[in-house]
């Protein structure tokens, strides 16, 4: 999942909580989405996977599934539509 969001997140602090705030790469797509680090799912990816999968749609969603890493990912799949 961490792919097709902004390499580096932003730490923010929101009502006395850190989180981890990504960004999503697609084109003319400002949606962020945070990882609070207080939280019994802090290591989930399930909220970045609902917003691949209505951003940049399901097919590409399996085709990241299929590779080995974020790197392959980014080269092979990302690449190919930026």
């Amino acid at each position: 999942m961490y792919a097709f969001f902004e390499p580096v997140p932003k730490i923010v602090t929101i009502n006395g909580c850190n989180a981890h705030e990504f960004g999503c790469l697609a084109k003319g797509c400002k949606t962020t989405v945070r990882r609070f680090l207080d939280k019994g799912d802090a290591h989930s990816t399930g909220n970045m996977c609902k917003h691949v999968r209505s951003c940049w749609g399901a097919d590409m969603l399996e085709a990241a599934d299929e590779v080995k890493n974020a790197n392959e990912v980014q080269e092979k799949i990302i690449g190919s539509v930026l």
